[in-house]
């Protein structure tokens, strides 16, 4: 049974629970969340669980389908495509953005952030590596002063946490990532907020092609089955 603490907003808890479970892999898409069923995994009330659902609803991890009742999202191709074309704009800005506002002890703490991503891609080790991406990002969001950019960029991320594991572990795409890291932590370290600007919307473009060949594969692989 999931525990909920009494101490901080139900609802709030019981969203990021699922909310983790959905972007673990836990909760696949499609799968049904019985309002009923939930109150009874967290010892709630539905007011919460019904609250919780309707701000996962919001931020586009699950979704309503009349009769069907509330599911985890399916994402198609088209959309994951379409988020990252927004992504790479939101991004971008805030790259730029955290180059001119960044102090120095924020620059410092990005180079460091990169590095110790070295030895997870040495050792292929996929799941710390994705936490290192969503940290360093999280510290170029932060350095760029802008809480509503970073509201807006999260978000959208949020979505791509569902297929940002596959991304990763395409054939190379590792250390690719590791090295466009490199190369925007440089930039911003330096304060050249155009580089850092361009770089990163090259990193966001890169991983959506990454995903657009791998649904591309994957239909291929149908096909001929």
């Amino acid at each position: 049974m999931n525990k909920v603490n009494s101490k901080v907003n139900r609802s709030t808890e019981i969203r990021q629970i699922i909310e983790s479970q959905i972007i673990s892999g836990q909760r696949k898409p499609g799968e049904r969340l019985e309002e009923l069923q939930l109150a009874r995994d967290f010892n709630v009330s539905r007011t919460p669980v019904r609250e919780a659902l309707s701000q996962l609803e919001n931020s586009g991890l699950i979704e309503s389908r009349g009769r069907q009742g509330t599911v985890v999202r399916t994402i198609s191709a088209q959309q994951v495509l379409g988020v990252m074309e927004v992504l790479g704009a939101l991004e971008m800005l805030a790259a730029g953005l955290a180059a001119r506002r960044m102090s120095q002890d924020e620059r410092d703490a990005l180079v460091k952030k990169h590095e110790e991503s070295a030895s997870l891609v040495e050792n292929r080790d996929f799941e710390a590596f994705e936490a290192i991406n969503r940290e360093l990002h999280e510290l170029i969001y932060a350095g760029s002063r802008n809480s509503h950019l970073r509201e807006k960029i999260v978000g959208e991320r949020r979505i791509m946490e569902i297929v940002r594991p596959s991304i990763f572990r395409s054939v190379g795409r590792l250390e690719k990532s590791f090295q466009e890291h490199a190369a925007i932590v440089e930039e911003i370290a330096n304060a050249n907020d155009a580089q850092a600007e361009r770089l990163m919307r090259e990193h966001v473009a890169t991983g959506g092609n990454v995903f657009a060949d791998l649904v591309a594969n994957l239909r291929a692989k149908t096909e001929k089955g």
